[in-house]
């Protein structure tokens, strides 16, 4: 008997080493321009970060695209451009939020996204308890939508804690995805995201 399975696009995660967290808080720490007229969800702060001297890029996210595309194909070989471009990081912010705080979902423009959370101030299990779910549980949680080849929506849930910090998920900007409000901690969920797009204007590879 065989089994068949389509072939599908995924996302990537991995864990951050301590100088890559630290790298990141340093640029929250600098960040000042607002970023949350540009956002969608309810959200206390979002500030636009810096990639000093392209640092994050050039050991972070160059090595989830080269890993990406070995895995799944070079989803930049599918946007209609005259000739080969590079990648640049288009857009860099973090998110700061509290308790009843939430990202419905979304998508974003470019070719790959990300997101990366540094500080985690609660744990999914006490959430579900605190909420009562009865839909398997959803409070705290964030979560990617897509549709299965039956055309059912179907959701991959992260259920953050402590452990979670320093958990990074990179992914195509046109996939769904959301994060829920936690409850009943006066934590501060901080996370880092951005979007990676072609640059059509070097021309080079």
């Amino acid at each position: 008997m065989k089994v068949v399975v389509p072939s599908n696009l995924g996302w990537l995660e991995d864990q951050l080493c301590q100088e890559e967290q630290l790298r990141l808080w340093d640029y929250i720490g600098k960040a000042t321009r607002n970023a949350k007229p540009n956002l969608l969800g309810h959200i206390t702060e979002s500030l636009y970060l810096d990639d000093t001297d392209n640092w994050f890029f050039d050991n972070v996210l160059t090595r989830f695209i080269e890993r990406y595309g070995r895995t799944f194909g070079n989803m930049g070989d599918n946007y209609p451009v005259s000739e080969p471009a590079p990648y640049k990081l288009e857009s860099f912010w973090y998110n700061k939020q509290r308790q009843h705080e939430f990202n419905p979902f979304h998508n974003h423009y470019g070719v790959y996204s990300f997101v990366a959370w540094l500080n985690i101030p609660y744990d999914w299990r006490e959430q579900y308890a605190l909420t009562e779910a009865n839909d398997g549980g959803s409070a705290s949680n964030f979560e990617f939508m897509y549709t299965n080849i039956l055309g059912q929506q179907t959701v991959h849930k992260y259920q953050l804690d402590h452990f979670s910090c320093g958990t990074m998920l990179f992914f195509p900007s046109q996939l769904m995805h959301g994060v829920h409000p936690f409850y009943e901690s006066d934590g501060e969920r901080i996370s880092v995201s951005g979007n990676i797009n072609l640059d059509t204007y070097s021309g080079v590879m």
